[in-house]
């Protein structure tokens, strides 16, 4: 009598579980599909150093390194609750710094840079 109970129950619990790990298959896939490489935050984009004070101490900065290897015409960092700074071209292998104004309330700091999109 157990066994007929059992049955049932462990067949439901299979097929849900090969059902879940589908459905949680699925998305990663979509997602890996895009190309690093077309994403606007690009990993070669990299903030080597970020702070304020200068030329007071709403004043904020960050400064942005072009890893690419080519060159890029429109590239800013990203600040939340702030517009973001102006895009400026970069070169392979050069910076720029980004500034923009802050409050002491909102301290903002960059938190990645991006290619800008086209205009």
């Amino acid at each position: 009598m157990h066994r007929r109970r059992f049955l049932p129950a462990a067949l439901t619990l299979v097929a849900s579980t090969l059902l879940l790990g589908t459905v949680a298959v699925a998305p990663a896939g979509a997602a890996a599909a895009v190309p690093a490489e077309d994403s606007p935050r690009a990993a070669c984009l990299v903030i080597t150093k970020q702070g304020g004070g200068h030329p007071t101490i709403f004043d904020r900065w960050a400064d942005v390194r072009n890893d690419c290897g080519r060159h890029i015409d429109r590239v800013t960092v990203q600040l939340d609750y702030h517009f973001d700074p102006t895009c400026q071209a970069l070169a392979p292998g050069q910076s720029a710094r980004y500034h923009w104004i802050s409050t002491l309330q909102e301290n903002v700091e960059a938190n990645y840079a991006y290619e800008c999109p086209g205009p």
